[in-house]
């Protein structure tokens, strides 16, 4: 797969209404079909404001988030069709395919209709774009496809399709001009949302570093926050493929804990945790960024299977109440095999200290070996715990995906209400998940080193470029 060329001048981003005034208002969108751009910088965030106030182990992680958001990664001609809404259910007026401009500036998809942007141009005027959030999108590249007569649409053939699942279950079908086109869309929105994803990790190792050193500037690694192997409390999650916010209570269990539900002695898969092949693994399976793959939603994936050492593997179970007694209840869901655990920068510098949110890229669910002849899919035999799962994070059930985490505040010792940080970092890093899968060199201890592939640092942005990111 090829990824855009990252120009290292900096420009102004390609905008429907810039190409036309450089036409001279006359150009069509025939004439656009024939011109795309690729990755470049729309310009340096500025130095002051809210970054001033801000503590200066944070300020080089955020300006790179920043800069990120101005970052354009390509842009050029599509055509647009909604499939499906975030519901699952097809919208209620079919437009068909909508002849589009769009640019990919971070994660954040500016969509144009050229029909509104003739009809602007007339009139000397500029049309605003609608957005689309990739950040959390999986992505999937189709040869053709064929949409049925429906209505007043008649059937049609549409090929080098780029398929966005953005929220829910919605669908959207983008059709590129050429097969070279739909190569570079593909790889930009695949490396935009996995540098967003790596940023992400840094503003974590940021935020750590600040939260967890000494005034003499000495970093104290964080102790456990497990007892006997586990971690429990109550949580809100949002699970790919759902937009609606679910409270539930979480368990944490390391490898060396007791097996918390049935569910967590499966065998587990053998899941590669390099962070850097992500953008390029086939759309076989797996979530959209990071640890990661690209088609969680719409297609499974395959592991390898086995013990190790048999003992059962770190866990995180979501029940819809503690458990009781020697046989509870299966849990709603369980994930395995985290391959990132990072916080969520709340786009503001100012909401740093109001947001607890951390985002989890993992196996959700039991893992489903769908290639056997004796799957669930085709032997019709499913246990009581996959039902459930199946039920919990629907078409996710089995698959990799993420999930969005929201730990409920606790109490300090001396009765006062815990910072909305540190609740969170408790669960994120004090080795409750990090330690339990083996993440960014714990538990042996945190390492900062850029050239350490384990590293929440690596390969940190630096130098003139360095606005440009990875």
């Amino acid at each position: 797969m090829q990824v855009p060329q990252q120009q290292q001048q900096q420009q102004q981003p390609t905008t429907p209404s810039r190409l036309s005034q450089s036409q001279g208002g006359d150009r069509t969108s025939q004439d656009l079909s024939t011109s795309s751009s690729s990755a470049h910088f729309t310009g340096t965030p500025p130095a002051g404001g809210p970054l001033a106030s801000l503590h200066p182990e944070l300020r080089s992680g955020i300006s790179l988030s920043i800069a990120h958001a101005h970052k354009v990664y390509f842009s050029g001609p599509l055509a647009r069709r909604l499939e499906l809404e975030p519901s699952g259910r097809p919208p209620h007026r079919q437009e068909g395919w909508v002849d589009v401009w769009a640019q990919l500036g971070g994660t954040t998809l500016s969509v144009w209709e050229m029909r509104a942007i003739e009809e602007a141009s007339q009139r000397g005027d500029e049309v605003p774009p609608s957005y689309i959030n990739v950040t959390d999108a999986f992505i999937g590249v189709l040869g053709s496809i064929e949409i049925p007569a429906s209505g007043s649409q008649p059937a049609s053939k549409r090929t080098n399709i780029l398929t966005l699942n953005t929220a829910g279950s919605n669908l959207l079908l983008f059709s590129a001009p050429s097969g070279q086109a739909l190569v570079s869309w593909a790889a930009a929105l695949r490396l935009a949302t996995w540098e967003k994803s790596r940023l992400e990790e840094i503003y974590t190792g940021h935020l750590l570093r600040m939260s967890l050193t000494t005034p003499n500037g000495e970093f104290k690694q964080p102790k456990t926050a497990l007892t006997r192997g586990r971690l429990e409390g109550w949580v809100r999650i949002r699970l790919a493929g759902q937009v609606d916010w679910k409270r539930v209570y979480a368990i944490i269990t390391s490898a060396t804990g007791r097996p918390e539900s049935p569910t967590s002695t499966k065998s587990p898969s053998v899941l590669t945790k390099r962070r850097m092949s992500g953008i390029f693994r086939s759309s076989g399976g797996g979530s959209q960024n990071g640890g990661h793959g690209s088609a969680g939603m719409f297609g499974p994936h395959g592991h390898a299977k086995g013990l190790v050492d048999g003992v059962a593997p770190p866990v995180i179970a979501f029940h819809a109440a503690p458990p009781q007694g020697r046989k509870p209840k299966p849990a709603l869901l369980t994930l395995t095999h985290v391959t990132q655990a990072f916080a969520l920068y709340p786009e503001r510098p100012e909401m740093i200290s109001k947001s607890n949110l951390f985002k989890v890229e993992a196996l959700l669910g039991t893992e489903v070996d769908y290639t056997s002849a004796n799957s669930p899919e085709k032997s019709g035999a499913k246990n009581k715990g996959a039902k459930v799962e199946e039920r919990f994070a629907g078409k996710m059930a089995g698959r990799e995906g993420w999930c969005i985490v929201q730990p409920e505040v606790g109490e300090e010792p001396n009765g006062q209400k815990a910072s909305l940080v540190m609740d969170m970092l408790k669960w994120l890093m004090s080795v409750a998940i990090h330690d339990a899968f083996g993440l960014y060199g714990r538990p042996a201890g945190y390492t900062w080193d850029p050239r350490e592939p384990t590293s929440m640092m690596f390969s940190y942005p630096v130098g003139p470029m360095r606005d440009v990111s990875f």
